[in-house]
Parts: structure tokens; C-alpha cells; sequence
């Protein structure tokens, strides 16, 4: 062989190793889709923090019992709706509009991607990831301008709550 072909030969090869090099070092594993933590259902319901909670309440029924007291700093009402397995916690302004701000599931009405009330915590992690915030008794997550919580007894969710977050 002649030099020049030798030294063709040899910057090709170079140049493949080279290509496969940085092709391999720059592949990264891609993250899996996280679910969606801004919405639950319940009977068929979709609720989100900030929704409007007098449609919802009309699509809900009447067989909740409401609380209701004037806000603490003055600028309109807190309630609670209670139907027997869900607590629909509202802010009333002045003005008359009343938005959701937190949703808490008690029974198995609640099902989020799967996680429902008697799920284990793994399924809970293996459904969302590692938590934002983790205690012995909750898994918290936070995106999304939302805060889902999961409430564990020995390692089995009891009870979900869904809040809207404000920035810090």
C-alpha cells in the first residue's frame, strides 16, 4: 500500500472512532414523562385548584355540608364543602367569585394515573417519581403551580389532597 492511501485510511478510521466517541458520550437516557399533577376526578368530575365552584358544585350535587367563616385577613370567605368522601376548600372574594384551592380525597373516589386511596407507596413513586417532599407519612410533588400530596398509614395512601401553590 502507498502512503497515501495508508494515511487515507488511517484519518477515516480516526474519524469513525471519533464519530462513535461523541455519539456514545453524548447520548443521554431521556427522562420519562412525569404525569400531570393538576387535575383529579371524582365521579366522573374533573377538579382543579382555581376552578369555578359553583358549576362544579351543580355537577357535584347537594349532598355536602358546608362551613363557612370570614377569612382571616378580611377580604372574604373560606369554605369547606364536605360530600362524604371529598372536601372542596374555597376562597369567596367580596366580589362574589369563588374559586377551589384545595381538593382532599378520603375514600377510594379519588384515582390519579392509577393511585388511588389503599395504593402502596411505591406505586405512588413508581407512578411520579421521587417526591419533591417525602416524610414517614406523606409524599408531596410540586409543579405545575400545584402541591399533591399523598397521605400514608404504614405505607398505603389514605388520603390525597390537591392545593394550588402561590409563588414565594
Amino acid at each position: 500500500m502507498n502512503n497515501r492511501r495508508i494515511r487515507k485510511w488511517i484519518a477515516l478510521t480516526l474519524a469513525l472512532a471519533l464519530l462513535m466517541i461523541t455519539t456514545i458520550g453524548c447520548r443521554q437516557e431521556k427522562e420519562p414523562e412525569k404525569p400531570p399533577i393538576d387535575c383529579l376526578s371524582y365521579r366522573g368530575q374533573s377538579i382543579t385548584p382555581d376552578s369555578d365552584v359553583e358549576a362544579l358544585l351543580s355537577l357535584l350535587g347537594d349532598d355536602y355540608t358546608l362551613k363557612e367563616a370570614e377569612s382571616c385577613a378580611g377580604i372574604g370567605w373560606d369554605r369547606i364543602y364536605q360530600y362524604p368522601s371529598l372536601s372542596l376548600h374555597v376562597f369567596a372574594s367580596k366580589s362574589g367569585e369563588a374559586r377551589i384551592n384545595l381538593v382532599k380525597y378520603t375514600d377510594d373516589g379519588a384515582d390519579h394515573c392509577g393511585v388511588r386511596i389503599g395504593s402502596s407507596a411505591e406505586d405512588v413513586i413508581a407512578t411520579f417519581g421521587e417526591a419533591t417532599f417525602f416524610e414517614e407519612d406523606e409524599l408531596s410533588y410540586r409543579r405545575e403551580g400545584c402541591l399533591l400530596t399523598f397521605m400514608l398509614r404504614d405505607g398505603v395512601v389514605t388520603g390525597i389532597i390537591l392545593q394550588r401553590t402561590y409563588p414565594v
